[in-house]
């Protein structure tokens, strides 16, 4: 195999594009063109797989791509000087290099991250108008039983964990869920009560609903929509959310409580779910598993809205 250099007559140039024939797989061929930097679209038939080696005036590759099923697209970092080419099958094939687009380079995004916590109205404006929400329900609260078998009470369910883009109009209604509130009594009702259901938290028109209580052994709560975290029981560990927010606002979840024989809870970064022996923390969690006739308090954590404004 040798490198065959194609001369300039052998390249068509057409609007936005050069074309050349590999006429053998049986050389790497060098095609000397100038090419800004760019998007390209590389396209030859189907059957045949060309490789393109993009090179720039110090003789570096600056992208090397292979079609497939006869097409590929090729981010161009920097300008390129020549080309070096070859296929695996065929001869005489016709290989297009299309310029669709210029390269775009973004800029991160700073702004100022609000933590909001209480109810109210939110009046802050931006510089762009706009700011990217995350809002957290309030978590569930654990169940409990009163009586002499051993039926524990299941958690509650996290809050869910809903995300958005709001225009800042300057005059934006709050509500932060409340917490699922617990029953720390032992006076608990012989078959069982349920822990209490969170609230749900809203910013504008981003709603993220509260989990739901608990109840006894195998009842735990659902997690609030969307996303949130179901309850635990016995000896399971707790769950974190898993709906996807905005990353760059805040990459953390929230979480439900272990079951009363386990001792790991749900979550992390936003809220973490109780244990036996722990309380919830953060925000949107619930609280871990309670031993029956405890008066241990086993309440949810309240929801939150981060609001990052630009």
């Amino acid at each position: 195999m040798a490198i065959s250099v194609l001369p300039q007559g052998a390249v068509s140039v057409l609007p936005n594009a050069i074309a050349f024939t590999i006429t053998s797989i049986d050389n790497v061929y060098e095609i000397v063109y100038d090419l800004d930097a760019a998007i390209y679209s590389i396209s030859c038939v189907s059957s045949t797989n060309a490789n393109v080696s993009f090179i720039d005036a110090a003789g570096d590759v600056i992208t090397e791509q292979t079609t497939v099923s006869g097409t590929i697209s090729a981010n161009v970092a920097t300008a390129t000087k020549k080309l070096r080419v070859y296929i695996n099958t065929g001869s005489n094939v016709v290989v297009t290099i299309t310029k669709v687009a210029a390269p775009v380079s973004g800029t991160a995004i700073s702004g100022t991250l609000d933590t909001v916590t209480s109810t109210g109205t939110y009046t802050t404006t931006s510089t762009s108008g706009y700011a990217y929400v995350v809002v957290v329900g309030g978590g569930g609260a654990t169940g409990g039983r009163a009586n002499t078998t051993n039926y524990n009470g299941a958690t509650g369910g996290s809050g869910g964990v809903a995300s958005g883009l709001v225009k800042l109009t300057g005059n934006i209604s709050v509500t932060i869920g409340s917490a699922g509130a617990s029953d720390n009594t032992t006076a608990l009702a012989p078959n069982g009560v349920f822990g209490g259901n969170g609230g749900a938290t809203t910013f504008g028109t981003v709603t993220a609903n509260g989990g739901n209580g608990g109840y006894v052994n195998d009842t735990p709560g659902n997690g609030g929509t969307p996303g949130g975290a179901a309850g635990a029981w016995g000896s399971n560990n707790g769950n974190a959310s898993t709906v996807a927010t905005f990353r760059w606002v805040t990459s953390g979840t929230t979480g439900s409580g272990a079951g009363i024989n386990a001792g790991t809870a749900g979550g992390s970064g936003i809220g973490t779910g109780g244990t036996v022996n722990t309380a919830a923390s953060g925000y949107g969690s619930s609280g871990g598993g309670r031993a029956y006739n405890s008066s241990a308090d086993k309440s949810g954590r309240p929801g939150v809205v981060y609001v990052l404004r630009f």
